[in-house]
């Protein structure tokens, strides 16, 4: 390891919280959420999961996940499905207004990062673009998913 890889390193660990300042005011107006339940809806954007599935893709515990989805079940943007082969376990899924929820506060949030990112020249955007898709592998390869990239994106 060198020292480009141990300053590349904290650059990329400093741009996860002011990623999370920068859009924390701005996915609240989408559906009043908190980071914490904009980050569960875009990893549910695909498809219904458990809650141990939510707790590893979220790197929290289940107990944290479980009180995070109950607020949400509140809030009527997600819906626990009874697994029919396993009555004990259940799947999370997100309702028609969680849909619409996550639709909006991705749109605000994608639209904020954007016009952020407008200050950049093209060149340092393109270099941007190539650096965070090759990362992106990087820790898709070591097992990390990507919560806000889904399916329907088109990379």
């Amino acid at each position: 390891m060198t020292d480009r890889h141990r300053a590349v390193a904290r650059l990329l660990a400093a741009l996860g919280p002011m990623t999370h300042c920068a859009l924390r005011e701005k996915v609240r107006p989408g559906g009043n959420l908190s980071m914490p339940q904009f980050i569960t809806l875009r990893a549910l954007s695909d498809s219904p999961k458990t809650s141990s599935d939510l707790a590893r893709t979220l790197g929290i515990s289940r107990p944290t996940v479980t009180r995070l989805i109950d607020g949400m079940v509140r809030k009527g943007l997600v819906a626990r499905q009874v697994d029919s082969a396993d009555r004990r376990s259940s799947c999370i899924a997100l309702t028609e207004a969680g849909h619409e929820v996550q639709r909006v506060a991705r749109a605000q949030a994608d639209d904020h990062l954007a016009a952020l990112l407008s200050g950049l020249p093209d060149a340092s955007l393109h270099r941007a673009e190539l650096a965070l898709t090759d990362i992106i592998a990087l820790f898709e390869r070591q097992g990390f998913r990507d919560v806000a990239r889904s399916s329907n994106d088109a990379a």
